[in-house]
């Protein structure tokens, strides 16, 4: 039992093609395939990698081998998924495509839509880490100020003023000077 890594084609022929979604139920009638080793000697074990991963084999599909079975969203994951697809179609609807693709990036982390020339602009300007804020950094920022703010937990209305103040200090963080 494990993961299993899904590859899908995508070209200028498959404009009905759409990624899966979180918690959509898909079928399918392909078999898993093994992961292939490296054909020489001392090559980057990509199979290796992937089984400390827990991913062990291989799905290739195309949009004829894949089928929707369901859209009920049950985690989680799925509800932040469904969040993000809405905020990303909102911010489609904007006639400004440069700076919708930088608030994207901002918001959700997502930086696809930003073209080469943004994305040089930013660089040459020394402010590239702004788009390149991660989760593992907001994580990281997450865990020392709930080390930070644990005594308060212990008032009477602690968990709430902590979780208010570690929300307003990571939003405030995009204020920062750069």
């Amino acid at each position: 039992m494990g993961k299993v890594q899904l590859n899908t084609y995508k070209d200028s022929s498959n404009t009905g093609f759409k990624p899966p979604k979180i918690d959509y139920l898909y079928q399918t009638t392909n078999s898993l395939t093994e992961i292939t080793p490296p054909l020489n000697p001392h090559q980057f074990n990509y199979k290796d990698y992937l089984a400390h991963q827990g991913i062990y084999s291989q799905l290739k599909l195309g949009i004829e081998d894949i089928s929707l079975k369901s859209t009920s969203i049950k985690t989680v994951q799925g509800i932040a998924g469904k969040l993000r697809d809405d905020i990303n179609k909102v911010l489609k609807t904007y006639p400004y495509k440069t700076e919708t693709a930088i608030l994207n990036a901002l918001l959700l982390g997502q930086r696809d839509e930003i073209n080469s020339q943004t994305y040089q602009d930013y660089a040459s300007a020394g402010a590239i880490h702004l788009l390149a804020i991660s989760g593992l950094h907001i994580g990281i920022i997450l865990l020392i100020l709930q080390f930070l703010l644990a005594p308060l937990k212990h008032t009477k209305h602690g968990r709430v003023a902590s979780l208010v103040l570690i929300l307003a200090c990571l939003w405030s963080l995009q204020y920062l000077p750069v």
